[in-house]
């Protein structure tokens, strides 16, 4: 029997020892787990713990407190949104939106937070509507009444619910007058928020409204009765204008009857007067009827007014080198204040009975008044007949020795005589059958001094300088004139016609 005996065999120490070692790491393992646990179970309480009381400073308003909390709590879990969160909320308590966005926007680089998110958004709102709320605002106080409803309306469009928007849009429009714009944005805001502070706005000014609209239909209502009684008025008074007329046409048929029996009158007389010329002038004995002898100047001057054919040559050539040295020393001021050209008896002879005549209503009666010249000099002797009492009067019963010529516009006859530089300027101005002076001008400046002294001239016979009678003198220059009594040459033929010429 073989007794042999086998010994077991040894575990070597090695493997002893790595037993031991695994099971020591692994009680360090648990241990150090259950540590990690314990510190973070800990943690959380403290985090926990942090933030409740941040919150409850932050209700008592102990805002510095609740921020450092915040603070803290951030640096146990630095991705945990509630930290940030509370701390954007103190922020938004103590008015700094900024402060809050400026929190949340670093929060997002940390953590994804959806909440955190969302609030950003709502603060960054908030801030878009405070910033036209504000810009409106200014503008308002600038009276840009219409710039600031513009951004009223857009933190409307922002934060409809909020009834400062339409209360300030309202104010603006009715700083702007537009009291209808007022009442219908604060209607969609009551409609949106129920705001009883715009309801109550919103119904005084639809009182103002109702107020002014009654206002206004009655002021409409009394301007269409005022417009209807001017109506009525108007209809009265063209009626009794049309009456007026009616009657004033008649009597202006009437009287253009009567007047075309008294222009059948005067052309009878003046015809008669123009007759007795055609007469005087064949037979220069013959006694006008109406006047004395129209030729007595001119029979009693005969010597001084010899034709052209009784004076010698020499005395021709005197009388135009006179003609001609007179009218040398008239100066440029006199030609042209006289208004009349410079022409001298010497120069230019008067023809005996070189009649001519012409009707010219100068007082504007409807009756013309007759005007006959016997020569087309400025030493022209001329007649002036008016018709009176059914018969054609000498005017004054005299005659006028010059040129005549007549102002429509002032009435005025004015009859400028020039004889050796001698200058006589007579206005008239007809009254009934009297021809009135108006004004009368004298001078010699253009004579001969040697001849007849001193120059020197005279208004209405009172001496005057020469600057005086100059501006006076073109006063009446300046007028129009036209020259009249020599248009119709008197002969028979001419007759008719120069009395047909002049109408009504």
């Amino acid at each position: 029997m073989d007794t042999t005996i086998i010994k077991p065999k040894r575990q070597s120490s090695f493997k002893v020892n790595r037993k031991a070692i695994i099971i020591v790491i692994l009680l360090v393992i648990i241990g150090a787990v259950t540590a990690l646990f314990i510190i973070d179970y800990n943690n959380h309480e403290y985090y926990d713990q942090q933030i409740s009381e941040a919150q409850d400073y932050l209700i008592n308003k102990k805002y510095d407190k609740a921020l450092k909390l915040c603070s803290n709590a951030k640096e146990i879990f630095e991705t945990d949104e509630r930290s940030y969160l509370v701390e954007s909320d103190v922020y938004l308590a103590k008015g700094d939106k900024q402060k809050a966005k400026s929190v949340l926007e670093e929060a997002l680089k940390i953590t994804d937070s959806k909440n955190i998110r969302k609030k950003l958004d709502t603060i960054k709102t908030d801030i878009q509507y405070d910033e036209y709320i504000s810009t409106g605002k200014e503008l308002h106080k600038k009276n840009q009444f219409r710039e600031a409803v513009s951004y009223f309306k857009s933190a409307i469009s922002i934060r409809p619910d909020d009834p400062q928007a339409y209360l300030l849009a309202a104010e603006s429009y009715l700083q702007n007058g537009e009291k209808a714009f007022a009442r219908d944005i604060l209607k969609t805001g009551f409609e949106l928020t129920a705001s009883d502070e715009i309801r109550g706005k919103m119904i005084s000014i639809e009182h103002d409204l109702q107020s002014a609209q009654h206002q206004k239909d009655t002021q409409e209502q009394a301007e269409k009765e005022a417009k209807e009684a001017k109506r009525k008025a108007d209809e009265e008074k063209r009626m009794k204008a049309e009456a007026e007329a009616k009657a004033k046409a008649e009597a202006e048929a009437r009287k253009k009857a009567e007047k075309a029996a008294k222009n059948t009158e005067w052309k009878e007389a003046y015809k008669q007067v123009l007759l007795n010329y055609l007469d005087k002038k064949t037979n220069p004995k013959y006694e006008n009827p109406y006047i004395r002898e129209l030729d007595e100047f001119s029979d009693n001057s005969d010597s001084s007014d010899r034709s052209d054919s009784e004076k010698s040559d020499e005395e021709e050539e005197s009388e135009e080198e006179s003609s001609q040295e007179s009218s040398e020393e008239e100066s440029s001021e006199e030609h042209e204040s006289s208004g009349e050209s410079s022409e001298s008896s010497g120069s230019e002879k008067k023809k005996k009975n070189d009649f001519s005549f012409e009707l010219v209503d100068i007082d504007a009666d409807g009756v013309p008044e007759l005007f006959v010249s016997d020569a087309n000099t400025d030493t022209a002797e001329n007649e002036c007949y008016t018709f009176a009492n059914g018969a054609a009067i000498p005017i004054d019963n005299n005659s006028y020795i010059g040129k005549i010529t007549y102002c429509k516009d002032e009435k005025f006859v004015r009859v400028t005589a020039i004889d050796n530089g001698i200058r006589h300027i007579d206005i008239y101005k007809k009254n009934g059958i009297n021809m009135d002076k108006y004004i009368s001008f004298f001078d010699n400046y253009a004579a001969d001094r040697y001849t007849t002294g001193p120059k020197e001239a005279s208004i209405n016979g009172k001496k005057t300088d020469e600057y005086s009678y100059n501006t006076e003198l073109r006063k009446y220059n300046s007028y129009v004139w036209t020259d009249i009594g020599r248009k119709y040459k008197l002969e028979e033929n001419n007759l008719e016609k120069g009395i047909d010429a002049w109408h009504l």
